[in-house]
């Protein structure tokens, strides 16, 4: 459904574009970004009517293009109307008959029909040349300000795209890899809330836990680090939970080397493995160097393996291994083979949104991520409504951005998502 309202918009803004109407400059710079910015949301919306039926941040974004699209139709409505309400008063002025009633000729009656930007292309009096050489200013000054507002609503939706690693497909049916955003270590902590329990117990699993295990295994040189699973379903925030953990004092000081490696896919253990290897530092950089400080595909995996055990050798680290989907246990297997050999203390945590992923790594701890609390949803979500904002106007939207808070079902990128918007909001008609 969304698709075809799409669709359909960007044939009415097409049509705009390719008839070069006498527009206002600015108007018409936001037509074509508009076409643009949809045309370009476009390709993602099979994959992403498919996967709203059990990812509600899906589901969420689809209702908010939904939401804007309907908007854009009903403005490109209104000028349809306004068009055909200044052509037909010109038709009455030009052919209006002298001679006793005053009756319009039948020329006159002559008007487009209800769908003008497709119709009109079909008028004998080729009327889009008068059509918008509008004398109602101020109508073209409410439809230029109410065209930027919209594009501006639909760059935030548009910018949320890649969070979700879509699939594109093409005109032509062919389907590209999804491009995920890459993750990092940086993180804002004023933006989140009710996780500090969580980071807790990971942080406990880090430092405390498991240590008279490896007591007893002293007699061995090769501990392997306890790995620490977070699971949750997209939009919970279990990247951010991996990032306030790598951030903590009582991390930081406890480990020797901090690694992070976003994976998401495919997996490419040589990608990963160099990531490492340049994190650690030392000698293993010469091999980064040789590589270009990229995935280094024409260094030979034999190269890349040995340097990546000697890096490890004798470093006590934390490796965060970001949004891992592979359950391909023959991709894990070789870098696991290196990651044994570390100083005994050190930790792996990897983020996944599925369970089958934890069992084939070999998990010691799976960390379950739970959904936020109203409280903290609403918390979020005014974080990001409501920051700079003068306290009069956060007070005519605090109710119903308590409402929206109850919506979120938990979801901490659903409260991101339902506050940018809230932005835009001037009152509760908005």
């Amino acid at each position: 459904m969304v698709d075809a309202l799409v669709s359909n918009v960007i044939k009415q803004l097409a049509t705009i574009i390719q008839k070069e109407f006498e527009l206002l400059v600015d108007v018409k710079k936001d037509v074509e970004k508009l076409f643009l910015t949809f045309t370009r949301i476009q390709v993602v919306l099979k994959d992403a009517e498919k996967r709203q039926i059990i990812e509600d941040p899906v589901r969420l974004w689809l209702q908010n293009l939904k939401d804007v699209s309907y908007d854009i139709d009903d403005v490109l409505d209104e000028w349809s109307t306004e068009i055909l309400k200044s052509s037909l008063v010109e038709g009455v002025d030009d052919d209006v008959d002298d001679d006793d009633d005053g009756r319009i000729s039948p020329t006159s009656r002559e008007v487009c029909p209800d769908n003008l930007f497709s119709s009109c292309l079909e008028c004998p009096a080729n009327l889009f040349s008068s059509c918008f050489s509008f004398k109602q200013i101020g109508f073209r000054h409410d439809i230029g300000q109410r065209m930027k507002e919209i594009n501006e609503r639909l760059d935030f939706i548009a910018s949320l795209q890649n969070t979700f690693g879509f699939i594109k497909t093409a005109k032509n049916d062919i389907i590209d890899e999804p491009k995920c955003l890459e993750t990092s270590s940086v993180v804002d902590v004023s933006e989140v809330f009710g996780r500090d329990m969580d980071k807790d117990i990971i942080i406990s699993k880090l430092i405390s836990e498991g240590s008279s295990t490896q007591q007893d295994q002293m007699v061995s040189d090769h501990v392997p680090p306890m790995i620490i699973s977070i699971v949750g379903m997209p939009g919970l925030g279990k990247t951010t939970l991996a990032q306030l953990t790598f951030n903590d004092e009582r991390v930081k000081n406890h480990f020797d080397k901090r690694i992070w490696v976003h994976v998401s896919k495919p997996f490419d253990k040589k990608k990963v493995a160099m990531r490492i290897i340049e994190e650690i530092g030392g000698e293993g950089n010469n091999v980064v160097s040789q590589g270009g400080g990229g995935s280094g595909h024409h260094i030979a995996w034999e190269v890349v393996h040995r340097q990546l055990t000697t890096s490890i050798q004798g470093n006590q680290f934390l490796l965060i291994l970001d949004d891992v989907w592979t359950e391909d246990r023959s991709l894990w297997d070789p870098l696991w083979l290196s990651l044994r050999c570390s100083s005994q203390g050190s930790r792996i945590i990897v983020t996944t949104r599925n369970e089958r992923v934890t069992i084939m790594m070999g998990t010691t701890y799976v960390h379950s991520l739970g959904l936020l609390s109203d409280e903290n949803c609403w918390s979020l979500l005014r974080r990001y409504a409501f920051d700079g904002r003068q306290d009069k106007e956060c007070e005519k939207l605090k109710e119903i951005g308590m409402e929206l808070a109850k919506k979120c079902n938990g979801l901490p990128l659903s409260a991101k998502t339902l506050g940018s918007l809230l932005r835009f909001k001037q009152s509760k008609q908005d």
